[in-house]
This record gives C-alpha cells, structure tokens and sequence, in this order.
C-alpha cells in the first residue's frame, strides 16, 4: 500500500497546482464538509472471488453500533486489515 498525494482542502487554495482536468475533477467530487478528503481503495488482479474478497473487506468496516459508540470506541477496536492483507498475501501470485 501506498499513499497517491494529498488532501487539496489541507492546503490553501493558491498553492493548488492543478490542471484544468483535474480541477473540474475536484468540483465533481468535492464534499460541503470534507472538501476532497476521502479514501479510494483499488485492486487489480486476476481470478479472484469477488464474494468472499467483499466480504473480507466488509469484516474490516465498523458496524450500526461501532459507528454510533463514537470515537473513543474506534480508537480500541481491533484493526484487521493489516491481518487480512498479510493472511492473503500467500495466495497471490507476484
């Protein structure tokens, strides 16, 4: 995993140096609240079982009641995709 840039609403607007493409990009995703801060997850590969690969990664999102404990709660609650990821990396193929 790595990161792909940063935040454009962390910084102040006349430091952006944007394209004109990736402006308009920026009007079409860009959030009231969270500017376009957001997280984009991608996989590429081949064969793979695309029911139990959601479902490995729907185990790793808070349910109803996580989300509603708050944040205090999130802070103590097990991170499983760093188990996840290292469990399946012996079945891909490099």
């Amino acid at each position: 995993m790595e990161a792909s840039g940063y935040w454009h609403d962390a910084i102040p607007k006349e430091e952006w140096d944007v394209e004109e493409e990736d402006h308009k990009y920026l009007q079409e995703i860009w959030d009231e609240r969270f500017g376009d801060r957001r997280q984009e997850i991608v996989f590429i590969g081949q064969n793979i079982d695309k029911t139990q690969f959601f479902s490995i990664l729907d185990s790793c999102l808070l349910n109803d009641d996580e989300l509603e404990r708050g944040q205090e709660h999130w802070l103590q609650a097990k991170d499983k995709f760093p188990i996840i990821l290292a469990q399946n990396t012996e079945d891909m193929e490099v």
